[in-house]
């Protein structure tokens, strides 16, 4: 993920748009055209001829014209304005895109723009500072502007796309997080780009619970088969150590179409084996050979012993699991009723799966939480996501059964393929 994260969301580039003629404002309302101001004509004539150059696309000529205005000594603060206008637009169109951005400070500075100009032009050199890599204005003019207007989302998403690029990923990941929250205060869904960029700032400083909290977020509003694998190897590095929770892993894997290797193939089918589940594991090696991922030259004599053994396994215990079922119910507790569910679960029966699991939870068990996620997820294999989402809900809070269930819960609400 390393080198994903590292690249992600660099190209968030707030377009300005404000580099034709048409970028110069209008004179200010108080300046109404029976009561604008004079202008020397020292200042308007060259000014004038700046504008024509503009008209022609002659834009060398153009900031030759308007420098000659800026050169003229005792302006007025409505000359200096405009020189500036048309200056910034000379200089933008010409490609100096450093000497536009000033003209643009300094025609702010003069105080001859209405107050909705003002407060666009500040939203503007936040823009264009941050395009001529000047991160420091960038950010400057940003938070002024977030100060002087109130929250604005791409104002805070541009100032962590400053700090991100200077490699300051704390700051960049605060205030992304500002963003994305406002967002979703405003009942907004936060733009794919702030979370990619989130995601990417909180692995850089190592936060993996952060990360995985936003990818989770950007797989539930923009779902994308690549999010959901991520995320779920991701989940699986915490989920080691326990085989029953390995194969739940696998089993997540498996029913979304990931799982991509003969090794992953292999391992889940030997695990089923040893959990008892042969059944499970004849299923997976099937599934593996049709996909073409197992049965290749290297693998295939010991994978067809692994069938024949799956095979042999599941065909013993699929006569023999009614009369399991029925010593396990006469034991005193439902740990052993659950386990049969989970079998027949596991053999593709949800109905006889969700009555097993269902009967094993009523007369208690010691281990709650796996019974509740055996539970859900037989529902959810059955297409019930709201009673099994139900089942989830007793599980005990940061346990691995319901970072289980966490992968189902987010699987299960993923748009399924035609």
């Amino acid at each position: 993920m390393k080198s994903r994260a590292s690249l992600i969301a660099l190209s968030l580039m707030l377009a300005t748009g404000l580099v034709g003629a048409g970028a110069i404002v209008a004179p200010p309302a108080a300046f109404a055209a029976e009561k604008a101001p004079s202008v020397k004509p020292a200042v308007g004539k060259p000014l004038q001829a700046a504008q024509e150059f503009l008209k022609k696309k002659q834009f060398k000529e153009a900031v030759a014209s308007a420098e000659e205005a800026a050169a003229v000594s005792g302006k007025s603060a409505y000359e200096t304005f405009l020189v500036n206008e048309i200056l910034a637009v000379s200089y933008f169109q010409s490609g100096n895109f450093a000497k536009g951005t000033a003209a643009w400070e300094a025609s702010l500075a003069t105080g001859q723009m209405n107050p909705e100009q003002a407060k666009d032009r500040v939203k503007q050199l936040a823009s264009v500072n941050y395009q001529a890599k000047n991160y420091a204005k960038a950010i400057e003019y940003a938070n002024r502007y977030m100060k002087e207007n109130g929250a604005d989302g791409d104002m805070q998403v541009l100032v962590g796309q400053s700090y991100y690029i200077q490699k300051d990923y704390k700051q960049a990941a605060e205030n992304i997080r500002t963003a994305v929250k406002g967002a979703e205060s405003a009942r907004r869904n936060p733009d794919k780009q702030w979370l990619e960029l989130l995601m990417s700032a909180d692995y850089e400083l190592g936060n993996t619970d952060a990360v995985a909290g936003t990818m989770e977020k950007l797989i539930t509003l923009y779902p994308d088969p690549k999010y959901f694998a991520q995320f779920v190897q991701m989940s699986e590095r915490t989920l080691r150590g326990n085989p029953h929770v390995e194969l739940d892993v696998a089993r997540i894997k498996f029913v979304s179409g990931i799982m991509a290797t003969d090794r992953e193939y292999t391992q889940m089918a030997e695990i089923a084996l040893q959990e008892g589940l042969p059944c499970e594991g004849k299923a997976v090696i099937e599934k593996g050979t049709k996909a073409g991922v197992m049965g290749q030259a290297a693998n295939k004599e010991r994978e067809a012993r692994l069938l024949a053994l799956a095979t042999k396994q599941c065909d013993a215990d699929t006569k023999t699991l009614p009369q399991g079922v029925a010593e396990a119910g006469k034991q005193a507790k439902g740990d052993a009723t659950v386990k049969f569910g989970e079998a027949y679960w596991s053999m593709g029966d949800n109905e006889k799966a969700i009555e097993l699991i269902t009967a094993g939870i009523g007369k208690g068990v010691d281990n709650k939480d796996d019974a509740q996620l055996r539970l859900g997820i037989a529902h959810i294999s059955a297409g019930r996501r709201a009673e099994g989402l139900a089942a989830f809900k007793s599980i005990t809070a940061g346990s691995q059964s319901e970072k289980v269930a966490n992968l189902w819960k987010i699987y299960s609400g993923q748009p399924k393929k035609a």
